[in-house]
């Protein structure tokens, strides 16, 4: 049985990227989401810069068809819907 817990250097945590999607990433993204749920997830992903656990945890409520609006999080900020 070993004595005490070895010291374990962990990797350095990278500098976050400032990278984009351009217009035709996103195209062929959605032409290669096949099934309509990934499509319609990845569509919601890129028109309002959530990620998949907060559109999952998306409510009814926080859903205005009539304004076309999504508000995902808790704050004041509002998507406009994807047409």
């Amino acid at each position: 049985m070993i004595q005490s817990a070895p010291r374990i250097e962990l990797p350095h945590t990278p500098q976050p990227r400032d990278r984009y999607l351009t217009r035709d990433e996103v195209e062929r993204v959605l032409a290669a989401a096949s099934a309509p749920h990934i499509r319609l997830a990845v569509l919601l992903m890129v028109t309002t810069a959530g990620r998949i656990g907060a559109l999952l945890e998306l409510t009814w409520d926080r859903v205005d068809l009539a304004r076309r609006v999504i508000k995902l999080g808790s704050g004041p900020i509002d998507f406009p819907l994807a047409a």
